[in-house]
This record gives C-alpha cells, sequence and structure tokens, in this order.
C-alpha cells in the first residue's frame, strides 16, 4: 500500500484521472483536490487499496450524488449518518481495516461481506480498474 507520500501523488493524479473519467460525479466533500486527497489519506491510515473507498463511493451513491447524511458508501444500507462526507470516508475506511466484519479479508471476500448481491464485486472492481490498473 505505501506510505501517503509515496502513494499520495500517484494515487491522487490516478484518482483524479478516474475521477474525470467517470463523470461529474464526485460531489460530497468540496473541491476535487480535497476530496480526493481524504479518499488517499484514509487508504492510506488503514492500509486498503487506495482505489477502494472511492470505488465504493461511485457504485453506492454515485460518488455522492445520491448520498443521504454525508453517506456516501450506502454504510448500514444509508441508515448511517456522518457529520461530514470526509468524516464518512474515515469512519467506512477505519471499520474496513479494524472491525471484526472485514479486517484481514481479501478483496473478493471483504466485498462479498460488504455487499452480497452477486454482480456487487465485478462492478466495484471495474471501476477500480477504471481508476488505475492494479499495483
Amino acid at each position: 500500500m505505501g506510505d501517503f507520500v509515496n502513494q499520495g501523488v500517484n494515487g491522487l493524479k490516478a484518482i483524479q484521472k478516474g475521477s474525470r473519467y467517470l463523470g461529474e460525479a464526485w460531489y460530497l466533500v468540496g473541491n476535487s483536490f480535497q476530496r480526493e486527497r481524504k479518499f488517499v489519506e484514509a487508504a492510506d491510515a488503514y492500509d486498503l487499496d487506495w482505489r477502494l473507498l472511492p470505488s465504493l463511493s461511485f457504485i453506492e451513491t454515485t460518488g455522492g450524488k445520491a448520498a443521504r447524511n454525508n453517506n456516501m458508501f450506502g454504510w448500514d444500507s444509508g441508515r448511517t449518518k456522518f457529520t461530514t462526507a470526509a468524516a464518512g470516508i474515515h469512519a467506512v475506511g477505519y471499520n474496513l481495516a479494524n472491525s471484526d466484519t472485514y479486517r484481514g479479508k481479501k478483496l473478493e471476500s471483504l466485498l462479498a461481506t460488504y455487499n452480497p448481491y452477486p454482480d456487487y464485486a465485478r462492478k466495484v472492481k471495474s471501476v477500480m480498474r477504471s481508476i488505475a490498473p492494479a499495483e
């Protein structure tokens, strides 16, 4: 995964590229640099693939476009309220890395737990590849 300094520059550039590729769907965290930085910071803090959180956000709420209560991840079936979108990014990242439900799972298993819909993992991984190829 790497530290923020190393993955940050390349991660920000790739997420910016992915944001343009995916369209104007990334709404909730303010200006695009701030939003993209929050995704990469959370990935670094919780040792997640830096493409995972923005991809989940895109699949769940079109990158925040359909989010309610700063919950751009559909967390807890959309019932969880976050004070800010950045708080939601960090809360979901923290839970994916540390909760008993997700901790230590490989991507495929983590996604199946996050949403058991049969095609869900394929969709999220497709968005991840749109942001950047696997490392």
